[in-house]
């Protein structure tokens, strides 16, 4: 008796010191969708501070690591394959695990298909490297979100945008594009972990999808970069002035700065090449920084407005603006500018007067369009009319209500009179000399075609408005308005 309660303690102790006996590792389902997880279970005495001491490459280079969670005996992992097919889980040996592997089989998901574009191998400091996510679901009621990875670099700067920035219908469901922004404000390389795509599907648990873990190798800035010269690509967009402006008045001048991967921060200041001496007083300027993700990555916007007063006459130009950034594809320093603009500054009351000269201008110009456009139809009427004479009464009739009308003449002229007025308001033509001879000549003859046809010659020959008719229309209406 005393024999076997030895043994029993001696068995219970052996447990105690040696608990690899009953350490353990279950991976389950065996076959799933892409976009399910896979749950892998530790089980075994200090299998917490075991795994953190090993390398999980091997199993991250299949699956992503979503979730751990559990106490110092048991460890829970939520897995997510990164792609369809056999996924090999790798064999583990590390404490009191012995795990010896296994393939979960991962079926293609038909319902939604993914384009993962990464950002770029290497930077600079304080860019944006940009993730650029497509996702094309076939039920267009699935909803659809890009969120940041759970266990992201704790180091780095993120903009995320959860709503998609470009949506669209197919023919079979909807697509959608997203974008993920990282930025490190030191050189060195950098671990990015992948953004997550979930969609909330018909059924009780999302799809969650991942892409693989980026580096990228973020470059010192070249020693020879000026001190807080933006790195990506700037434009520069400055809005035009009046050629004109009154000596003393308060003036506008409105530009944009656009950044591309360029956080709005760094958008460079126009104001110290705002220097101008006495001849122009710069007012304190209303500055917008703002930035949001595109397709095309992070933009980001400086809208700037600068009032201003210029306190000389004469010509004055303004200053030109340059802008210097690295360029982070090319990795050279590049430079964009904006020209000057010239502006002739008077005083008020000269601008009152050459305002007042303006509109005396269009107007006149307008009175002109309206004189010939009334021409254009007094001759319109008078070819339609004579086209419709039935005899050589009704075409000498025509003739002489036209002269009235376009030339102010009086109702009753002989055909000599009749004549000289049109010559002298429109000159001489052979076409109103060989009408006035028929119209002589048939005076009293029945036949009137051949001086219907002359006159129809002669009319389709008139010019528009000649300029001794205007001057004679602008006497007649001189002649109205002083009789009224």
């Amino acid at each position: 008796m005393v024999m076997l309660w030895q043994r029993l303690s001696a068995l219970i102790i052996l447990c105690l010191l040696l608990p690899s006996a009953w350490a353990t590792v279950t991976v389950y389902p065996k076959k799933i969708i892409l976009g399910e997880p896979v749950i892998m279970v530790f089980k075994g005495h200090n299998i917490e501070a075991d795994f953190k001491k090993i390398s999980k490459a091997a199993l991250k280079k299949e699956v992503e690591i979503y979730d751990v969670e559990g106490d110092s005996d048991r460890l829970r992992l939520t897995l997510y394959p990164k792609h369809a097919g056999n996924i090999a889980f790798p064999a583990m040996q590390f404490g009191q695990v012995n795990y010896p592997g296994e393939v979960i089989k991962v079926a293609k998901n038909s319902k939604v298909s993914i384009d993962w574009q990464g950002p770029p191998k290497q930077g600079f400091p304080n860019q944006f490297f940009s993730w650029k996510v497509t996702v094309k679901v076939s039920d267009s009621a699935d909803y659809v979100t890009l969120e940041q990875h759970p266990h992201a670099n704790t180091k780095l700067q993120y903009v995320i945008q959860e709503s998609p920035v470009e949506e669209s219908m197919t023919l079979t469901g909807k697509a959608e594009t997203f974008m993920f922004a990282a930025l490190s404000d030191q050189p060195g390389l950098i671990t990015i972990r992948t953004p997550v795509v979930r969609v909330k599907n018909r059924g009780a648990r999302p799809w969650l999808f991942f892409d693989s873990t980026a580096h990228v190798n973020v470059l010192p800035l070249p020693s020879y970069l000026p001190t807080g010269t933006p790195v990506g690509k700037v434009t520069l967009q400055v809005a035009s002035l009046p050629y004109i402006a009154v000596e003393g008045t308060l003036i506008q001048l409105n530009w944009t700065l656009k950044g591309m991967g360029v956080p709005a921060i760094f958008l460079p200041n126009l104001q110290p090449q705002m220097n101008m001496g006495q001849s122009v007083e710069w007012l304190t300027p209303n500055i917008e920084k703002s930035q949001k993700l595109s397709n095309k990555g992070m933009v980001s916007l400086l809208i700037g407005s600068q009032p201003f007063r210029i306190n000389q006459l004469g010509w004055v130009s303004l200053p030109s603006f340059r802008i210097t950034y690295l360029d982070s594809k090319t990795q050279q320093l590049k430079d964009y500018y904006a020209p000057s603009q010239l502006m002739w500054v008077v005083p008020s009351w000269l601008l009152m007067l050459l305002q007042l000269v303006g509109l005396l201008l269009v107007l006149s110009a307008l009175f002109l369009v309206g004189l010939i456009a009334r021409q254009i139809w007094v001759n319109q009427v008078l070819v339609y009319q004579l086209k419709r004479a039935e005899s050589l009464e009704q075409t000498w009739q025509i003739c002489l209500d036209w002269a009235k009308e376009s030339l102010g003449s009086d109702a009753n002229l002989t055909i000599g009179l009749w004549q000289e007025q049109v010559s002298q308001q429109y000159q001489s033509s052979d076409a109103l000399n060989d009408l006035c001879q028929l119209l002589n000549e048939q005076a009293y003859s029945t036949q009137y075609p051949e001086t219907k046809a002359q006159a129809l010659v002669w009319a389709k020959g008139l010019p528009w408005l000649h300029i001794k008719a205007f001057k004679c229309h602008l006497k007649r209406i001189a002649n109205s308005s002083k009789s009224v």
